[in-house]
C-alpha cells in the first residue's frame, strides 16, 4: 500500500512537472504607475510600528473596500493580463502603434511565456530594474504591514489563469468527475507551492522587520510566563514542546502551504493534548485553544513572526481566509495582538509580582 501511495505521488509529481515546462501560458505582467514606489528607498521606512501599537490599528488588517472592487484590478500595483487581453495587443489591433519594432521590446519585457518565465521575473532582479520593482512592490507590504498593492488579488488572478489550462489538460483527468475535480485542486495546489518557494528568497524580506524585533523582544520579555498566568491547566505545560516548535519552522517554511501546514500541525498538537488530558471526551472549544495557542508562541518566541503573518496575508488569497485555513491565520493573528498588547490586566497574576517578573526581564 505504500509502495503503491508512493507510485502515485512520483507520477502526480511528474505530470506537474510536464505540466509547467511545456503548457504555454503566456500573461503580460505591468506595473501600474499610479500605485508605483520608491524602490531604492522603501526598504528602510520600516518603522511604522512602535512599542505600545496594536497592530489591529495597522491599515494592514482593515478593509475599506467591497467585494467587488476587490475583483477588480485596477488599484493593484502589479496586473496581470491573459496575453489575448493585455494592453499591447490591445493598442496594436487598434493601430495606435506606429512603431513596432518599439512594441516588441515591450512585449519581451513584460511578457512570459509560461510559469517558469513568470518565476525568472522574479529571480532576474540583479540584472533588471523592471524586475527589481516587482520584488521590492512585495516586499514593501510585507515590511510595512500593508495591503495597499493588493498582490494577493494579483496572485490569485495569476493562479485563475493557470488553472483555466489546468482544467482543459486531459493528463489529469480521472474516472469521474468527483476524483478530478479533488485531483485537478491537488495540482493547482502544488504549482501554488512550486511558484511561491521559488519566488520566495526575492519577495520575502531578508532582514527582520522592525515589528519582528519588537514581538521578539516582548516574547524574551514574557518568558516568566507559566501556564497559570493564562488560565492554562498546569497538566498541559511539558506537553506542548512539539507544538512550540512548528511554531518555530515557520520561517523555514517557503510557501503559503508550508506555513499553514506548520499552523495546522501546532493546533492539532493543542487539541489533542486538551483531549488526552481531559477527564471526558468533549470538543475542544475556542476558550480551551485560545490561551495554549498564544502560551506556546511567547515560549516558541519566533524572531520572525509578523513577517511570516503578513507573507501569509499577501498570497493566500480571499477563498483560503474563508476556509480552515483562515480560520489558523486568524489564530495566528489575534494571539499576536494579545501578546503585542499585554498587561497585567489580562495575566492570572498580582500588580506585585507582574512588575517583579517584567523588571527582572528587562
Amino acid at each position: 500500500m505504500r509502495e503503491l501511495n508512493h507510485i502515485k505521488i512520483i507520477e502526480r509529481y511528474l505530470k506537474i512537472e510536464n505540466f509547467i515546462q511545456n503548457t504555454k501560458i503566456e500573461v503580460c505582467i505591468q506595473i501600474n504607475n499610479e500605485k508605483n514606489i520608491n524602490s531604492n528607498s522603501f526598504l528602510k521606512n520600516d518603522s511604522i510600528f512602535n512599542e505600545n501599537i496594536s497592530i489591529y490599528n495597522s491599515s494592514f488588517f482593515s478593509s475599506n473596500t467591497s467585494n467587488d472592487e476587490e475583483e477588480n484590478d485596477k488599484d493593484c500595483a502589479i496586473r496581470i493580463y491573459p496575453v489575448n487581453n493585455c494592453p499591447h495587443n490591445a493598442s496594436l489591433s487598434l493601430n495606435k502603434i506606429f512603431n513596432v519594432e518599439k512594441e516588441k521590446k515591450k512585449k519581451e519585457k513584460y511578457h512570459v511565456k509560461n510559469i517558469e518565465g513568470f518565476i525568472n521575473k522574479f529571480k532576474d532582479n540583479f540584472n533588471n530594474n523592471y524586475s527589481s520593482q516587482l520584488n521590492n512592490i512585495i516586499k514593501f507590504d510585507i515590511v510595512n504591514g500593508v495591503q495597499d498593492h493588493k498582490i494577493s488579488t494579483t496572485f490569485t488572478k495569476y493562479l485563475n489563469i493557470i488553472n483555466s489550462f489546468i482544467e482543459k489538460d486531459k493528463i489529469f483527468l480521472k474516472e469521474n468527475y468527483e476524483e478530478t475535480k479533488k485531483e485537478k485542486e491537488i495540482i493547482l495546489n502544488d504549482i501554488e507551492n512550486y511558484i511561491l518557494k521559488k519566488i520566495y528568497p526575492y519577495v520575502f524580506p531578508e532582514e527582520q522587520i522592525e515589528i519582528d524585533k519588537i514581538f521578539y523582544k516582548k516574547t524574551l520579555q514574557l518568558k516568566w510566563i507559566k501556564p497559570i498566568h493564562l488560565d492554562i491547566k498546569k497538566l498541559y505545560e511539558h506537553e506542548l514542546k512539539t507544538a512550540e516548535n512548528y511554531i518555530k519552522k515557520m520561517d523555514k517554511g517557503k510557501s503559503v502551504m508550508e506555513k499553514i501546514i506548520l499552523l495546522y500541525n501546532a493546533n492539532n498538537t493543542i487539541n489533542n493534548t486538551i483531549k488526552f488530558s481531559s477527564e471526558n471526551d468533549e470538543n475542544v472549544g475556542a476558550d480551551d485553544l485560545t490561551p495554549i495557542f498564544q502560551y506556546i508562541i511567547i515560549k516558541a518566541q519566533p524572531e520572525r513572526f509578523y513577517s511570516n503573518l503578513f507573507y501569509l496575508k499577501c498570497f493566500m488569497g480571499k477563498e483560503k481566509l474563508k476556509g480552515k485555513y483562515g480560520f489558523l491565520f486568524r489564530n495566528l493573528e489575534f494571539a499576536g495582538e494579545f501578546i503585542m498588547n499585554i498587561s497585567k490586566e489580562k495575566l492570572n497574576i498580582s500588580e506585585e509580582e507582574y512588575n517583579k517578573f517584567m523588571k527582572n526581564c528587562e
